[in-house]
């Protein structure tokens, strides 16, 4: 994880959730108590998708890149706050 002290004020999630329905991806994070675990899971299974659809393929690539406590965090995160329709509240 990268650290900017004091270089940002805010962090906005842009994944586009506006129901618990749209957080189908990241809310899978849900199921794993481990955040390593759920990045293996994760970018496999988006890999699987990527051999019938380019853009997940690139999507795979960044995955792989990303902190495995940060994607298990956000969304956790975002499930929760689909659960109550709370995307876009705070």
């Amino acid at each position: 994880m990268i650290r900017h002290p004091g270089r940002f004020t805010a962090l906005l999630s842009i994944e586009g959730n506006l129901t618990s329905e749209d957080a189908y991806f990241s809310g899978q994070a849900t199921g794993f108590a481990d955040p390593d675990a759920f990045k293996r899971v994760f970018v496999t299974s988006i890999r699987d998708m990527a051999t019938r659809d380019p853009a997940m393929g690139r999507y795979a690539t960044a995955v792989a890149g990303a902190d495995a406590l940060a994607m298990w965090r956000l969304g956790r995160d975002a499930a929760e706050l689909g659960r109550d329709d709370g995307f876009g509240a705070e």
